[in-house]
């Protein structure tokens, strides 16, 4: 007997900044944020709350061994069980006259932990979001940047 199909399903993805970072940094200017999509960056928006967002669709299929979900498409980074997002931060380079951005830092979101029935809720909802919560700033006071796992873990919100 052939095995099950085991189709691919779109579902929505945000990651959302619990702070706002700064337009400067580390003689950096103009600091900007997105969600790295290969090599290019999403720009993101400012949520209902004055907040930056960055939302993104990534395909989702169900391992057939664990059940649990492996995300695919071109924001998706790492190996199938340690997916991740990249939040990457671009700005005008120090002492550079010609006002060229450039990506200088970028923080990891981790997609674990993220369970099947999240996945079927998020997707059966009209609107539905799969939504993490990280910080905006770290201790220099600049972008996130490293691993930063979601605070809370994700959520299915509404869009």
């Amino acid at each position: 007997m052939a095995p099950a199909p085991n189709p691919e399903r779109p579902v929505r993805r945000r990651v959302r900044l619990a702070d706002a970072p700064p337009r400067a940094c580390a003689g950096y200017s103009e600091i900007e944020g997105g969600l790295q999509r290969k090599d290019d960056v999403l720009p993101g928006e400012f949520g209902p709350d004055g907040l930056p967002r960055y939302t993104c669709e990534l395909r989702v299929q169900r391992e057939a061994a664990t059940g649990a979900p492996v995300f695919l498409g071109p924001f998706a980074f790492g190996p199938p069980a340690g997916r991740f997002l990249y939040v990457s931060w671009s700005a005008v380079r120090p002492n550079d006259p010609s006002g060229r951005r450039a990506m200088f830092r970028r923080a990891k979101v981790p997609l674990g932990g993220i369970t099947w029935a999240q996945v079927e809720d998020a997707t059966a909802q009209q609107g539905g979001v799969l939504q993490a919560t990280v910080p905006g700033v770290t201790r220099d006071g600049g972008p996130v940047c490293a691993t930063v796992p979601p605070q809370g873990g994700w959520r299915v919100v509404a869009s």
